[in-house]
């Protein structure tokens, strides 16, 4: 009996942080395209090899970025799912005939929100305590204060004060 697919090797498991995420996605694009993807017919090997021609700088492809690439899988994914069982080409053929170019975002990912990054957050808060004490959900209630209209700032130094205070007791 063949293994579920989340159990072959080169698959991704669950994650249980955001930082996991997008460590893994940081580590291996592709596999988190891969398992993402709506349709797991066709060659994984050729797919893969059309992934680094696009986001490695092969001159005979237009580059693509590999985290805007992962970006336009999910969306096109997201897009299949929501509209139920419709024709899936192979993420080899998607790749080869540039279908994912539609799903590419017309803006650049270099920020999170209100141009606050992921280096601005890992300078100002999570490298201000101890580790794994930045969790998701104090992330949550970061953007949650900083979406409503505080400072980051002030939101990370409160954030901060709150994480260390309560490492020391």
């Amino acid at each position: 009996m063949p293994k579920p697919d989340h159990a072959e090797p080169g698959h991704t498991g669950p994650v249980s942080s955001l930082a996991e995420a997008e460590a893994r996605a940081e580590a291996d694009p592709f596999a988190i395209a891969w398992d993402s993807y709506p349709s797991h017919t066709g060659n994984r090997e050729q797919a893969r090899n059309l992934w680094r021609a696009i986001t490695g700088g092969d001159p005979t492809v237009p580059h693509v970025e590999a985290s805007q690439l992962l970006g336009a899988v999910i969306r096109y994914a997201q897009t299949v799912r929501q509209d139920g069982d419709r024709f899936t080409p192979s993420m080899r053929k998607w790749l080869e005939n540039r279908q994912y170019v539609k799903w590419l975002s017309n803006t650049p990912a270099h920020t999170e929100w209100g141009g606050i990054t992921r280096q601005w957050l890992n300078q100002h808060a999570i490298s201000q305590v101890p580790s794994g004490t930045w969790t998701d959900s104090v992330e949550q209630t970061f953007w949650a204060h900083v979406k409503t209209g505080e400072e980051p700032e002030t939101v990370a130094a409160r954030l901060v004060k709150e994480i260390n205070e309560r490492s020391q007791a």
